[in-house]
């Protein structure tokens, strides 16, 4: 009896096995060298990743962008000495977007910086006329849409 109970529970386990799913879906494969997550470096206005291929912006103009952690963007402006800009960026609240301003032939960031929930900004006085960088990078591991605007008064 207890040999055919044992053998009965065995048969019942290997049917059991044979119509059961897995529990787990395979993984996917990893991803290939230079792929990331998806919308990352992919925006409208690439190729802005180098100081070089900085994209204009012109005053009260919006551009949508999107940018994640190993994506940094570049954009210009051009300034007259004395003139005062604010670079706002909007993005979704709670995720951070951070921009700087680089005076022409300058490595070190001006202005003064400030956020809230849902943007962040930069606000420069020109010391010079010139060409100045702003540099924009997100602080996500996901894509993340932003928008830059520049707000220019003043002259020089």
């Amino acid at each position: 009896m207890v040999r055919s109970l044992v053998l009965s529970i065995l048969a019942l386990m290997a049917a059991s096995a044979a119509l059961a799913a897995p529990l787990v879906e395979p993984l996917p494969p990893p991803p290939t060298a230079g792929e990331g997550p998806p919308g990352c470096g992919a925006d409208a206005l690439e190729p802005n990743d180098a100081r070089r291929q900085a994209r204009p912006l012109e005053a009260d103009t919006p551009r949508a962008a999107t940018g994640c952690l190993a994506d940094i963007d570049w954009f210009s402006v051009r300034l007259d000495a004395g003139q005062t800009v604010e670079v706002r960026v909007e993005h979704p609240p709670g995720q951070r977007v951070v921009p700087k301003v680089f005076p022409p032939r300058r490595r070190k960031p001006v202005g003064e910086r400030g956020r809230d929930a849902s943007s962040s900004w930069v606000r420069v006085r020109a010391a010079k006329t010139g060409t100045y960088r702003v540099k924009v990078r997100a602080r996500a591991p996901t894509p993340v849409p932003y928008t830059v605007l520049v707000r220019a008064r003043g002259g020089g």
